[in-house]
């Protein structure tokens, strides 16, 4: 059975420990744009290859329109992950990032914080980026436009 720990941690383990978790939380905030190049590239390029198979076999048209809301769909999951990823580090992250600022409130030069809007503009534009992406695969999707 694990004993509790009562010994006490000084300010400067604990700034430690806290700066890393901000460090780590802010490279993972951009985790969910990797997540959705990797998954855009594969349905971008299996859409293509797939639709040059059906196009090879002579399948009819409602297996393309299947297959273009399939994807349209898909993305459009992907989307919605990947914001979610980014959104919930960076929120996570300035929330770590207010308490490190509230432990050195005491220091001679204090932590500066950034406002609200310094502090989403870039996650805020890489969503707006990724969603104006899947937006142009429905329009633009390999097997709406083979016709």
């Amino acid at each position: 059975m694990n004993k509790p720990n009562n010994e006490q941690v000084s300010v400067d383990t604990q700034y430690e420990q806290i700066s890393k978790r901000v460090a780590d939380l802010y490279a993972a905030s951009y985790h969910g744009l990797k997540f959705f190049v990797q998954i855009l590239t594969a349905i971008v390029g299996g859409s293509f290859w797939l639709n040059s198979k059906l196009i090879e076999g002579g399948l009819w048209e409602d297996v393309h329109l299947r297959y273009a809301r399939l994807t349209d769909w898909l993305l459009l999951l992907v989307f919605a992950v990947s914001a979610l990823m980014t959104i919930e580090n960076t929120a996570t992250w300035s929330i770590w990032r207010r308490w490190l600022a509230e432990i050195t409130s005491d220091a001679r030069i204090k932590m500066p914080m950034r406002n609200f809007a310094q502090a989403w503009y870039l996650e805020a534009s890489i969503c707006l980026g990724m969603f104006i992406i899947v937006i142009l695969f429905w329009f633009f999707n390999p097997f709406l436009i083979s016709k």
